[in-house]
């Protein structure tokens, strides 16, 4: 399985993106920004990568949050620009204020990631 790194992605009024993906057969709820990892490529370099890829977005403040589920590694991070341009992998995006995202259909892991991110920035006043 290859490894994979996701991102909780805030923007600067402390939302978070969640991405619906095109695929219509796909039934796991809303996606976190990321992807697979390339041969030779760090976490933080292929993060940056696919959120780029995904939203069209750079990243800065990458936190690893220390926690994986199966093949992927999840972070936070800070989008440096609210001006998301989706790839064709995703057919919409929310943004989702933290305190409405039991609204919403995310996965467990997906879930504790945003909870833990959410946390954490409460914590230290990631802005």
């Amino acid at each position: 399985m290859e490894a994979s790194v996701k991102a909780v992605l805030f923007l600067n009024d402390g939302s978070i993106i969640l991405l619906k993906s095109s695929d219509k057969k796909e039934k796991r709820g809303l996606d976190l920004p990321g992807g697979h990892m390339r041969h030779g490529e760090s976490r933080e370099d292929a993060l940056s990568r696919e959120v780029f890829e995904e939203t069209g977005l750079k990243i800065n403040q990458v936190i690893n949050l220390h926690y994986k589920h199966d093949n992927k590694t999840f972070f936070c991070a800070q989008a440096q620009s609210d001006d998301i341009s989706l790839s064709d992998e995703h057919s919409e995006y929310i943004i989702v204020k933290p305190e409405e995202l039991d609204n919403y259909h995310i996965s467990k892991p997906f879930r504790k990631a945003i909870n833990m991110a959410v946390e954490l920035k409460n914590d230290q006043s990631i802005r």
